[in-house]
């Protein structure tokens, strides 16, 4: 039984590494349903063959992908294990697919989507493409690879004065 409203159901281990038996649909509708909750500081990882036996000889590689709040099976062999074992449900969640899919069903809800991170103008060309794959999505910030977390409107994690603050009517 889910404990929270955005918990995913399952979570297996292939290699030792934990990945999330699920749909695109049910990874979509975990997302949101998270992004609802009072819960906060969640992160997906899109988790495939390569990063599987990575993590192996990376503890921190390992740890990111265990404290993930869901780790979907970016590619069709964790699927195919997954399927294996009993979860016949499970699908190949791509994100190339995955990220349209959210930010559509967020809009439905109205969530608000932002893209942070990168070289100058990742963030922006990003946007540009997810607008086309999922109209009505807009907005984007991007300063360098610094890690960053979002709380009372503000992107933190920055050196003390050097937050980006977002306007008031773009606040989550």
């Amino acid at each position: 039984p889910r404990t929270f409203p955005g918990e995913p159901l399952d979570r297996e281990r292939i290699l030792g590494l934990a990945v999330h038996p699920v749909s695109k649909k049910s990874a979509v509708e975990a997302v949101t349903r998270r992004a609802l909750s009072p819960e906060t500081g969640a992160y997906v990882c899109l988790t495939n063959v390569h990063t599987t036996v990575e993590s192996r000889n990376s503890p921190e590689l390992r740890e990111a992908i265990d404290k993930a709040f869901l780790s979907v099976p970016d590619g069709m062999p964790l699927a195919w294990i997954l399927k294996n074992r009993g979860y016949r449900e499970t699908e190949q969640v791509a994100g190339i697919e995955y990220v349209p899919m959210v930010a559509r069903a967020g809009l439905e809800l109205g969530l608000r989507h932002y893209l942070y991170g990168g070289p100058p103008g990742v963030a922006s060309q990003a946007g540009r493409r997810l607008e086309r794959l999922a109209p009505g999505v807009h907005g984007d910030v991007s300063r360098d690879r610094r890690p960053v977390h979002v709380r009372e409107g503000n992107f933190s994690g920055a050196p003390p004065g050097d937050d980006v603050h977002l306007p008031e009517a773009d606040r989550p």
